[in-house]
């Protein structure tokens, strides 16, 4: 045995084998990655598993037999020592034909059971999945569509808790409302293997509920089934539904689901209709009147009690909202009563943990948190998701929470996820776009923006946005004039600052609804859309009233949210009120009170350069100098910071630090790269970080061949001002 282990060594068959596994390893990796792409199931690489056991012999026998040197494939030497390998005899050539004849046939045998399994892409579905599409209500009252849009809500919820499902949210299942069934759209746009399509028609306490289970890959009816019962019994017929769905598809229902769905969240029908109908309202008062009387109907209900903290979180700055102290404080007393109502809500209660991590999202945004509610946020934003895997609503708040934070790769993980789920949540999309934008992933970014232009016909003012942070102007136009409303258009501000501000933020050409805008902001509570008036007067190049306006409302909205403190700060720059302006500032952002090492991230370089002039116009060379000296290093090598163009940012900073051959070097870069805004429509233009240029003849030069080139952009835009002006 000694000689034998001794031989194998000598003849190098332990590394031919090595290399064998390792090889066979890798392209096992190589094909769990490639495989789904190309409609391949995953489960048919146990293929190239058994592939390689049967080639094995062979490569041990090849091992034993020759070896390679500098001479080509030789026969090993069968004497251990004083001879090297001999040259390939006639018996060897055939015997290596033999060996790939007998690999090619195998290779052939198992591929052709590999590509069997392929389905082309408009077949690929994913196993086990199914599209709840919205139920047609039939009453005879159109006023009870809530009914139905609700009852929908509470089927995909009860099979989305079921782990064997996977189930489409309603995000994306409601995309083909009032379309036409067509079963390869919904197959090649959501990857489902099955839909599930009814009617509603509820009538004084009686209930209709007729549903079909139908195969998309070949339009077979799977299931189809039809309740008349009374209201009373609602929450029966849901679990009748889940056993006979998943029966259909072959699903197994564990104990813990069946568990939750015997147990009905509230036995009071009437409650469940007021929750219903409070979804559907249009009015902060209206929704919350409906949720206070379920709640009141049925004090147990924990869901209305978690309801009723959304409806508040949600209303935040709307008008007719809450005001944010109150809102904050009802909803954490409100998820506590749910958790008292509920078993064990942390680890049962998706919607709880959801709701939970929202409102400490929302108070750690206030300055109103701490350490550990944020790790508690965190932990429950993710127990959501595990609890009901098809829910995509929990990935994407936490992904918004995560790229505030900078923290982008963590937020473009969570959204990916939830695309996974929800395959035409518009929102997400928009969001990945964002994210990936931040990220440097511009290609990526306008290519999911373009998604949803396509699908949606919606999402051209962030797609404006990308294009003018590449300098592609024309593109960015072209975008904005696309647009089918003006509400698309008002967002494109970022990089678009076009002659006074005709396009950059068209919100300032409705002079006369500025009152209006007024009154809503200061009934607001938080600002939402709310300071556009204060910027309507800051084109008017009244900084001080816009400066006054804009600290009016964020003083009594009470919030620290550095994305709502840094409005004021920027008026009052503009306003020449530097110390105001470094108050604010330093509040919303104490990482960059640091005087010695401020903490500076792409997400607020912006905001830090604001900081760092208004220290340098205040006489605080020092700390100005520092802080400009970090946002170098933050955007060294980056094209764009965000929406912002990095030329331009470079030349406000060595403007503010008085090195003008600098200043202008980067103002020529960003101008020959395409871009021709002056900074962003909030800080006005021309910047007031450029004013210590004014003057100079290259400067000046410059400013005259940009005006050229807005000219021309104005030009373009010019037949939709009148709709943005709101003339009739």
């Amino acid at each position: 045995m000694k000689w034998f282990i001794a031989e194998l060594r000598r003849r190098r068959v332990f590394a031919t084998v090595s290399i064998y596994v390792i090889a066979v390893w890798l392209l096992m990796q190589i094909a769990d990655v490639l495989f789904p792409g190309w409609g391949i199931p995953e489960e048919r690489i146990r293929y190239l598993f058994y592939a390689a056991i049967a080639c094995f012999p062979f490569a041990c026998l090849v091992g034993w037999k020759y070896d390679i040197s500098l001479h080509g494939l030789e026969r090993t030497s069968t004497v251990a020592q004083g001879k090297t390998g001999t040259p390939l005899a006639k018996s060897d050539h055939l015997i290596l034909a033999g060996i790939f004849l007998a690999t090619i046939s195998i290779l052939t045998g198992f591929g052709l059971k590999i590509i069997s399994g392929r389905t082309l892409e408009t077949d690929f579905v994913i196993p086990h999945s199914v599209a709840v599409l919205p139920l047609t209500n039939l009453s005879e009252e159109e006023s009870n569509e809530y009914f139905s849009t609700g009852l929908w809500h509470l089927m995909i919820d009860a099979l989305g808790h079921i782990q064997g499902f996977q189930v489409t949210p309603t995000t994306s299942a409601g995309y083909f409302r009032d379309r036409e069934l067509d079963l390869d759209d919904i197959k090649r746009k959501l990857l489902v293997a099955n839909v599930i399509t009814g009617s509603v028609q509820k009538a004084a306490n009686r209930v209709r509920i007729t549903l079909s289970l139908t195969d998309t890959r070949n339009g077979s009816n799977l299931w189809s089934q039809s309740y008349d019962r009374h209201l009373g019994d609602i929450f029966t017929i849901q679990s009748d539904i889940a056993h006979s769905v998943a029966q259909a598809m072959k699903v197994t229902i564990l104990g813990q689901e069946e568990q939750r769905l015997q147990t009905a969240p509230t036995n009071n029908v009437d409650a469940l209709d007021l929750l219903m109908l409070a979804n559907e309202a249009d009015s902060f008062e209206r929704g919350l009147e409906l949720i206070d009387r379920a709640i009141t109907l049925d004090p147990n209900y924990a869901d209305a009690h978690l309801a009723r903290a959304m409806k508040y979180l949600g209303w935040i700055g709307r008008a007719g909202g809450p005001d944010i102290g109150q809102a904050l404080e009802v909803c954490d007393n409100s998820i506590q009563t749910a958790g008292g109502l509920l078993r064990d809500p942390d680890v049962t209660s998706a919607r709880y943990n959801w709701v939970k991590a929202v409102c400490f999202r929302r108070m750690a945004w206030a300055g109103r948190g701490s350490p550990e509610m944020e790790r508690e946020m965190e932990a429950a934003f993710k127990r959501a998701t595990e609890i009901n895997p098809s829910n995509s609503a929990p990935h994407i708040s936490y992904s918004i929470y995560l790229r505030r934070e900078n923290r982008l790769r963590e937020a473009e993980d969570q959204i990916r996820q939830a695309l996974e789920i929800d395959r035409l949540y518009r929102s997400a999309m928009l969001q990945l776009a964002r994210v990936l934008s931040l990220q440097g992933k511009d290609a990526e970014s306008i290519e999911w923006n373009e998604r949803v232009t396509g699908l949606f016909d919606n999402g051209y003012g962030q797609l404006a946005r990308l294009h003018a942070s590449l300098g592609r102007y024309d593109l960015a136009i072209e975008a904005l004039v696309r647009a089918p409303s003006l509400e698309q258009v008002t967002w494109a501000s970022g990089g678009l600052s076009i002659r006074d501000g005709l396009f950059s933020n068209l919100w300032a050409l409705r002079q006369p609804k500025a009152a209006n805008q007024y009154k809503t902001a200061k009934n607001a509570g938080e600002p939402g859309g709310g300071l556009d008036p204060a910027w309507a007067l800051a084109r008017q190049g009244r900084y001080e009233q816009a400066f006054r306006l804009a600290k009016d409302v964020v003083d009594r909205s009470g919030t620290t949210a550095w994305y709502v403190l840094n409005e004021p700060a920027e008026l009052a720059l503009l306003a020449g009120r530097f110390g105001d302006a470094i108050s604010i500032y330093e509040v919303a952002f104490p990482s960059l009170a640091d005087s010695i090492r401020p903490d500076v991230n792409l997400n607020i370089a912006r905001d830090a350069l604001h900081l760092a002039h208004a220290l340098q116009l205040s006489g605080d060379r020092g700390r100005a100098a520092v802080l400009f000296g970090r946002l170098l290093d933050v955007m060294e090598g980056r094209r764009n910071v965000g929406f912002e163009n990095k030329g331009i940012m470079d030349a406000c900073i060595y403007a503010s630090l008085g090195d003008s051959q600098k200043a202008l070097a980067a103002l020529r870069t960003a101008i020959d790269a395409g871009w021709v805004g002056l900074y962003d429509n909030h800080m006005m233009s021309p910047p007031i970080m450029l004013e210590a240029l004014a003057g100079n003849p290259e400067y000046e030069a410059m400013v005259a061949e940009i005006d050229r080139q807005l000219e021309i952009q104005f030009q373009r835009i010019e037949p939709i001002l009148p709709a943005a002006r709101g003339d009739q």
